[in-house]
């Protein structure tokens, strides 16, 4: 005996809900939560088609990244942080976005541009300036004036780099350059700056040991009256001693202690060295010298700085000595 059975039938509704899941599924994988914008996926899909369907079309692939964000987010909290970065994600959907080029968000504070052609390092200024502008004289969230800059490094494909592992880690190495030359600043990638990349992990690595085994030296400049050229005070100046017990300047290593976070128990020993030479020398010549203390930027927005420094012991023994 047959038996008939009704064929299945899928509603127009059906469809459109299997639609609207697909179309959030897509936005979901490739779309920023927080900025709508592209995120790394779609930038590392977008790179790979490009590179296989057009082979020998150029393009410029840039890298930018928030300068001081994590001490913005410290200070004012992550919501300033958010909006921070959602601002930066509009305004560059608003000059790069077009036709020929795409924005997408690819970390916390970092976005990923991919440009058609060859961009050069001016024409990439030009188009960020009006940003860049903004940013430094500070945009308002929740009425608190928020001020920054942007660095961003720049690689050519195929010129160099021919896949795409190596163009994100010129793009990288560029940016790192970038910052170590002061932020707020682009850097077009060079061979030459993977030298500059050895020399800054090699410094990384003397900064850990030197904090673990007592290599920093305080030496004390004098600071002498106008009037009648007495000495009134000094200036500690940190000094590193690298394994060739060669004194190395703070100039060479204070930015990479700073970006590392390593500057915080540096800084935490300047202080406590340089006030107990203060007690020091004061008790030991009947006088009241005083001591300047260069303290970081970062150590500054530390949370816990006023008060590890107001309730240290050094600083109960300066305040009773005096």
């Amino acid at each position: 005996m047959r038996i008939l059975t009704k064929s299945p039938t899928i509603s127009t509704n059906s469809c459109m809900r299997l639609d609207d899941v697909m179309t959030n599924f897509f936005d979901m994988a490739y779309n920023d939560t927080l900025t709508g914008i592209g995120n790394r996926t779609h930038l590392i899909e977008f790179i790979e088609n490009n590179i296989k369907m057009r082979p020998n079309q150029p393009f410029t692939y840039i890298h930018i990244d928030i300068d001081n964000f994590k001490i913005i987010n410290d200070l004012y909290g992550h919501e300033i942080g958010d909006q921070l970065i959602n601002h930066i994600a509009k305004a560059l959907n608003i000059y790069f976005k077009t036709e020929s080029m795409t924005v997408n968000r690819i970390g916390g504070d970092e976005f990923g541009l991919i440009v058609d052609g060859r961009l050069s390092e001016t024409s990439y200024i030009n188009l960020i300036q009006p940003l860049c502008d903004s940013l430094d004289l500070g945009i308002e969230f929740d009425n608190r004036l928020i001020r920054t800059t942007l660095s961003a490094g720049m690689a050519y494909y195929p010129e160099h780099a021919k896949e795409l592992k190596a163009l994100l880690q010129h793009t990288d190495i560029a940016l790192l350059e970038a910052k170590l030359d002061g932020k707020d600043g682009s850097k077009l990638y060079s061979p030459t700056m993977k030298d500059k990349i050895l020399t800054k992990s090699h410094m990384d690595g003397l900064l850990r040991y030197a904090i673990e085994n007592n290599r920093f030296e305080l030496h004390f400049q004098p600071q002498v009256s106008t009037s009648d050229k007495s000495i009134i005070g000094f200036e500690a100046l940190i000094r590193l001693r690298d394994e060739k017990d060669q004194l190395i300047s703070p100039f060479h290593f204070i930015p990479i202690a700073e970006e590392s976070g390593l500057i915080l128990p540096i800084g935490d020993w300047i202080l406590s060295e340089s006030i107990s030479k203060l007690i020091e020398l004061n008790e030991m010549n009947g006088t009241r010298y005083h001591m300047s203390i260069n303290i970081s930027t970062v150590q500054m927005a530390s949370k816990d700085f006023a008060n590890v420094f107001l309730t240290s012991s050094m600083t109960l023994a300066l305040i009773k000595a005096y």
